[in-house]
């Protein structure tokens, strides 16, 4: 029996099967991909598993040269950024791969079709069945990511919420936290670690002054416009401004402060911190109000 294989629909196929994992190995490793570098590398392994079909070059089929191959392709979406993260995307990247690989296989042998194996690559005795077990095969692979995407998050998130206290003087609130491994931010004078709070939730813990000031922030343009809001000398002192860039927003400005302390309650100690940055936000962190800070992920290593 022969077989035909229609260059444009492999190409295609591959096309499109990478570029799901890879927008998927960005999604539940938590890394940050610009979409046009996921599409060359998309392309990239679609010419390649060309090559290790067509071709009769042995290298393209070692075991060896394929994890070689697959890294670069992490490297190519993913970098710079520390080989943590690499490790962690290449991670994902193959347990994805399997899944995808293993959810195909089974269909295919569900159903019946006769296929083939050359170079490694399995294939299918009509281009028809490609389109289906590819189809199903995404689909599987969507709806498992998106399920396991809601229960890791969810769990993680659950563990991670903290209750803190934030004193000034006199003044003291107590709210509820969120870990976040993805906060980095540092007071750019001090070095200080920074935790984002709601404006809301801090409120209470202004004069009056002061509430004016950061309800304003946004329409403030210098310093010494704050300067003329306030007289509140011990306050002045303690203000800070915190860069930050996020998505849709290159750069960015909180208005911040030094509390006297903050107190975390993690895994039943604790944790005391004086050298500590407050930025205030104006915006709510969390769409379940489930809490309403996101604390820098060093406060707590030592706990």
């Amino acid at each position: 029996m022969g077989y035909v294989v229609y260059i444009d629909v492999f190409l295609f196929i591959n096309l499109v099967m990478n570029f799901t994992i890879l927008i998927l190995t960005a999604k539940l490793g938590q890394l940050d991909a610009k979409i046009w570098r996921i599409i060359l590398a998309s392309v990239l392994g679609a010419v390649y598993s060309l090559l290790v079909f067509a071709s009769d070059l042995e290298i393209l089929s070692n075991f060896f040269f394929k994890i070689l191959f697959s890294f670069l392709i992490i490297i190519s979406v993913f970098a710079p950024t520390s080989w943590r993260k690499l490790i962690r995307a290449l991670t994902y990247f193959y347990l994805i791969s399997f899944v995808t690989g293993g959810a195909a296989l089974a269909i295919s042998y569900f159903i019946d079709f006769s296929n083939l194996v050359a170079n490694g690559i399995r294939l299918f005795g009509s281009s028809t069945v490609n389109w289906w077990v590819l189809l199903l095969s995404i689909l599987i692979l969507l709806v498992a990511g998106k399920c396991f995407w809601f229960l890791y998050d969810s769990k993680m998130k659950e563990k991670h919420k903290l209750s803190l206290t934030i004193s000034f003087g006199e003044r003291v609130v107590s709210l509820q936290g969120l870990l976040d491994t993805g906060n980095s931010l540092k007071d750019p004078l001090s070095s200080f670690p920074v935790i984002i709070v709601e404006y809301h939730s801090i409120k209470n813990l202004f004069p009056v002054e002061l509430q004016s000031i950061f309800e304003q922030f946004r329409n403030i343009e210098n310093l010494n416009q704050i300067l003329d809001l306030t007289k509140e000398e011990l306050w002045l002192s303690r203000l800070r401004f915190i860069p930050y860039s996020s998505v849709g927003k290159a750069k960015g400005m909180m208005l911040g402060f030094k509390p006297d302390e903050v107190s975390i309650n993690c895994n039943d100690q604790i944790i005391r911190v004086k050298e500590v940055i407050i930025a205030v936000c104006n915006r709510q962190l969390s769409s379940k109000g489930d809490y309403s800070a996101l604390l820098h992920p060093a406060l707590v290593m030592a706990a």
